[in-house]
């Protein structure tokens, strides 16, 4: 297998919320979040185990998905500050 075919592949929002991003337009942080929604959730998916050690399924912690939102809304002001001079 070649290397260009074992890397993943990179998902980025869209251009529009990318833009709303740099200008720094209202409901940007929320257009953001829901796109990174998934995610997150995945992020925060713990696995379930029995007394016996046995896989029992999947528990999603809500309070990491909140520290996570919240850390990813700090890290915006700083994004948007670097995207802009880097432009």
């Amino acid at each position: 297998m070649k290397y260009k075919e074992r890397r993943k592949k990179i998902i980025l929002p869209p251009a529009d919320i990318i833009l709303e991003l740099l200008n720094d337009e209202p409901q940007n942080d929320i257009h953001l979040l829901e796109f990174y929604n998934g995610y997150i959730h995945a992020a925060a998916t713990e696995s379930l185990y029995t007394v016996d050690g046995l896989k029992a399924g999947y528990h999603i912690n809500e309070d990491l998905v909140q520290e996570i939102r919240i850390e990813f809304l700090k890290s915006l002001s700083a994004l948007r500050s670097t995207s802009i001079g880097i432009l």
